[in-house]
């Protein structure tokens, strides 16, 4: 299921729903969060095409995660969150 806000971010970063897919699909966690809440966080990292000017790149596509129920996802980003680096 997909948050409002990860909708919004898909738009504005230029990210569609089949490279989410593929990264979730083929790409791996990178990070958890287990004592989140109300449902355990993780960041997934998976390589995505992506054109930039008319040129295709592979590049990683990172996407926050919450997992109650279902899969919620929170956010997308071509460029891994500053906030998901461990310290």
């Amino acid at each position: 299921m997909a948050t409002k806000h990860v909708a919004d971010r898909m738009a504005q970063r230029q990210v569609s729903e089949e490279q989410i897919i593929t990264a979730i699909m083929n790409g791996r966690i990178i990070e958890e969060r287990p004592k989140q809440k109300p449902y355990p966080k993780c960041l997934i990292a998976g390589n995505v095409e992506r054109k930039i000017a008319g040129v295709s790149f592979i590049m990683p596509l990172y996407i926050a995660c919450a997992l109650g129920d279902t899969l919620y996802l929170l956010s997308t980003y071509w460029e891994r969150p500053r906030d998901w680096y461990r310290s």
